[in-house]
């Protein structure tokens, strides 16, 4: 099946996905005209390791000639036609705008934008596609708007349009607020947010401080760029985050039922072969917790990359939980300590990666990264109001082993030389009691 290789070296498809069975077309964007060039939505149907099917959403551009500098965006040739991605084509991005913009555009199967505040699309706005997105592709639109479109869809509401929506209503400030989104039938395709030129995300914060504190060893809060205080100012927005959630409902789950459920998450990755009996006794002892534990709407994928530091705060973005599972499961409620612990798993990474990419001694990187770590997570934790009780520690601990033996097998999937950095902290949650 054709474009099945461009797929199979793009980061937002998953890398354990087989084969390509099929492909559905949208109505046309902008039929191919006397000069070859046409764009139109498509939907890639594919083949999961289980059996089940995935869909990507591969918006295309056909052309009768090859462009210049989109090599790395060909997808294929069909049928006389040089098949393009379009969302890395300037002039196709343009043509998907003027479609949705497009009012009077009848037909079945179209994809229709909508909003809640009358937003419209320019379609004559220039665009640029944002390089370091991995799970989705998102545009930048003129200087006030972010196109995310997601690849892998499904039927059912995404929860990063669901929850947005109804953040954005409360006038929440520590989300961006959802000026519209694309949909065809039960399917949603795509979002735009208010985009933040000046903001920088929470990741690069975090390694500035760290790369800080690497030029002129020290204590951590001693560093020129000390991350501590924004930590903690971190910590108290995704509180807000999680408060406002929870007014969207509440239940409670059994914590043997929570337990197995991470524990056979656990036994599905590599980890398992050399910490399984100690992973075992962790989630027991999530298994024996007296009380139910509280669940409710959450993020679901929380770390430092998803989110911003703009200038009158903290923002939190891509609600939409772990993009390659079900849509059904995202919007499952869930532990707020599932998205703690993201966030510490994240500041974790921040000082080893560092370390990594420069090269640091690991005799001399390794107090500094602890020491930055336990400053900012203590910091991050008191900003988020986490209590000392026993509870709690052992939800963020499991919920930590979990996200790590995940991290796991992600880095050996896509960068090797990072692996140790997940594997160490497992061992370190591990032996932790």
């Amino acid at each position: 099946m054709s474009r099945d290789g461009y797929l199979r070296r793009q980061r937002w498809f998953v890398g354990t996905d087989r084969e390509v069975v099929g492909r559905r077309a949208l109505p046309w964007s902008r039929e191919p005209d006397a000069d070859g060039f046409g764009v139109r939505i498509e939907l890639v149907d594919v083949h999961t390791a289980t059996g089940a099917l995935r869909t990507y959403q591969v918006p295309a551009s056909y052309r009768r000639e090859p462009f210049p500098g989109l090599e790395n965006a060909l997808m294929d040739e069909e049928d006389g036609y040089l098949v393009y991605d379009a969302l890395l084509d300037a002039h196709a991005r343009g043509a998907l705008l003027a479609g949705l913009a497009d009012d009077d555009a009848q037909g079945a199967g179209r994809a229709v934008f909508a909003s809640d505040d009358g937003t419209r699309l320019d379609p004559a706005a220039v665009t640029v596609p944002l390089v370091a997105e991995q799970s989705n592709t998102s545009v930048v639109v003129g200087d006030s708007l972010l196109w995310k479109s997601f690849r892998i869809v499904g039927s059912g509401p995404n929860p990063d349009i669901e929850l947005g929506r109804a953040l954005t209503a409360t006038g929440a400030r520590c989300v961006a607020p959802v000026r519209g989104w694309v949909g065809v039938g039960d399917v949603d395709l795509a979002m735009f947010y208010d985009y933040y030129p000046s903001a920088s995300d929470g990741w690069d914060g975090a390694r500035a401080s760290v790369r800080d504190l690497l030029a002129d060893p020290g204590p951590a809060s001693t560093a020129g760029a000390d991350f501590a205080a924004e930590a903690a100012r971190l910590g108290a927005a995704v509180a807000q985050l999680h408060d406002l959630l929870r007014r969207m409902g509440t239940a409670t789950a059994d914590p043997t039922q929570l337990a197995d459920r991470l524990r056979r998450r656990f036994e599905a990755t590599s980890s398992s072969q050399r910490w399984g009996h100690a992973a075992a006794v962790a989630f027991d002892e999530l298994a024996g917790l007296a009380e139910p534990v509280a669940v409710q709407r959450v993020h679901g994928d929380l770390h430092l990359g998803q989110t911003l530091r703009t200038v009158d705060g903290w923002r939190v973005f891509d609600l939409e939980g772990e993009p390659s599972a079900p849509l059904e499961r995202r919007r499952e409620p869930d532990s707020v300590w599932r998205d703690v612990a993201g966030m510490l798993r994240s500041l974790d990474y921040a000082p080893w990666s560092v370390g990594l990419q420069v090269g640091t001694d690991p005799d001399v990187l390794t107090p500094l990264a602890r020491d930055w770590t336990t400053r900012n997570a203590s910091a991050f934790l008191e900003g988020y109001g986490a209590t000392a009780d026993r509870a709690t520690w052992i939800l963020l601990r499991c919920h930590q082993i979990d996200k790590a033996a995940y991290e796991v097998d992600y880095e050996l999937a896509h960068r090797p030389s990072w692996a140790s950095i997940p594997r160490d902290a497992l061992q370190r949650l591990l032996a932790a009691s």
